[in-house]
């Protein structure tokens, strides 16, 4: 949310989490193109990737049909 924005928050969330992972080998996070820069200044690399997402399958999703 804006108004909880540049106070350190995601920051620190990013930290504690890449701090009880550290012991892999490998992390690789997807965002949307417009986080990127958040996650290049906590010192990650930009990378491209492919995915699928069944949205059918998410939770609390209703059928189109």
């Amino acid at each position: 949310m804006p108004s909880h924005q540049g106070k350190g928050i995601g920051a620190t969330l990013l930290e504690r989490m890449l701090q009880r992972l550290q012991h892999l080998y490998m992390i690789d996070l997807l965002c949307d193109g417009e986080m990127q820069n958040f996650y290049e200044k906590q010192g990650m690399i930009k990378a491209s990737g492919m995915l699928i997402r069944n949205y059918s399958n998410q939770s609390g999703a209703t059928s189109s049909s």
